[in-house]
């Protein structure tokens, strides 16, 4: 346990030199603000563990895929990972949960995805979950947050 604690407080130092380096080379006007925090919990296991330390940088535009700290309903906050952005469309059925993007291919043609986020969970509802919803469309400041750890994540 210590020797885990230990760990952690090197790379944390490691990591604040390598910014503070980065910093240092940087004009004052591109200076990222950032911020600490302490991983909570097993929801985006294994990326991130229960007491881990991370730097968060602020960001004007998340994008898919990236991993956010944000605020809860305001009553706490919480680690997780983009999946859905603006204009995705979202929805439930049968208890697996699914988002629905579209991606343009190296050729320039425009693909649609269905991506299953929770199928390997093995609980499946042929006649409808309880938990289900319709397909929503994300607004323009909307996005959807998972867990790296579905099984111990509560979704935006």
């Amino acid at each position: 346990m210590r020797g885990d604690f230990m760990k952690n407080v090197i790379l944390f130092f490691i990591m604040i030199t390598i910014l503070a380096s980065g910093i240092a080379f940087a004009s004052y006007d591109q200076i990222p603000e950032f911020n600490l925090h302490n991983a909570n919990g097993a929801a985006m296991s294994p990326t991130i563990q229960d007491g881990d330390i991370i730097i968060c940088i602020d960001c004007e535009t998340p994008q898919r895929n990236d991993v956010v700290v944000y605020s809860n309903n305001f009553q706490s906050i919480s680690i997780g990972r983009i999946v859905g952005v603006p204009g995705d469309q979202v929805c439930r059925k049968n208890g697996v949960t699914y988002v629905i993007y579209e991606i343009t291919d190296a050729d320039g043609n425009v693909i649609t995805v269905n991506e299953a986020m929770d199928e390997r969970l093995g609980i499946y509802f042929p006649a409808g979950s309880p938990d289900d919803y319709s397909h929503y469309i994300l607004k323009s400041d909307e996005y959807f947050i998972v867990g790296d750890n579905r099984y111990n994540s509560h979704d935006s």
